[in-house]
């Protein structure tokens, strides 16, 4: 938990290896910590675990305050007055104190498309880890690269991206051409204008400098006929 909340998360998910106790004690105990636990199971010798913290405990919150008094405070009796307050109000102090790196996610989406440019191709798809940039943030910043963004999506803490350049940018020109002059103009002013046009370009030059090394590739083909064939 400390560790995904040092990421900016106030959720984590994981497993406890080799684990003697039942789920409903890890359950039990977690809940002593202030944490909302949203799931709690035994897989063969283990027990995968899902839990966060301060939304989870602004919900519980609302909940108490719609049941009777009389539950709650009978249900606070067991669990609620042991909670150990100080490690969730920890954790959401990590949390809040990390704040989106944007300048650190599209460092890592320019190192990703250098080395697929370097390899000859002009277009990457890759993860963003631990991102807590929404992705239409990053793809706002990819576009000012002149990267042509495919896809951006969010899955879990991460941001998945395809992009690709030269062949993109191409298109996006002929796309232009066929539009009214006015729509044109338009659109350019929020992101065309300030596109990296050095970056994309580098991107290009870098993709075309690698050809098709023919005579590498036989040579994985033939080493890898003669492992499986002393095989």
């Amino acid at each position: 938990c400390e560790k995904e909340a040092s990421n900016g998360f106030n959720t984590a998910a994981f497993w406890i290896w080799n684990c003697l106790s039942p789920p409903s004690h890890i359950k039990r105990e977690a809940e002593i910590l202030g944490l909302n636990v949203l799931k709690a199971e035994k897989q063969g010798k283990d027990v995968y675990m899902k839990v966060d913290w301060d939304r989870g405990s602004k919900r519980q919150r609302e909940d108490d305050q719609q049941e009777p008094v009389c539950k709650r405070q009978k249900g606070a009796s067991a669990i609620a007055q042991h909670q150990d307050v100080a490690f969730t109000e920890r954790l959401t102090q990590l949390s809040s104190a990390t704040k989106p790196d944007l300048e650190r996610y599209m460092a890592d989406v320019k190192k990703k498309c250098e080395k697929e440019a370097s390899n000859g191709f002009n277009t990457a798809a890759f993860w963003i880890w631990n991102c807590l940039s929404p992705p239409s943030h990053i793809k706002r910043e990819a576009e000012i690269l002149g990267l042509n963004v495919l896809k951006a999506e969010k899955q879990g803490k991460d941001v998945y991206m395809k992009v690709d350049w030269d062949r993109g940018s191409k298109r996006q020109r002929e796309d232009d051409q066929q539009e009214p002059v006015c729509k044109r103009q338009k659109g350019a002013s929020a992101i065309a204008q300030h596109q990296d046009v050095a970056f994309t370009e580098r991107l290009t030059q870098l993709s075309s400098a690698t050809k098709p090394d023919l005579e590498r590739y036989m040579a994985d083909v033939k080493k890898k006929c003669e492992k499986e064939a002393s095989n």
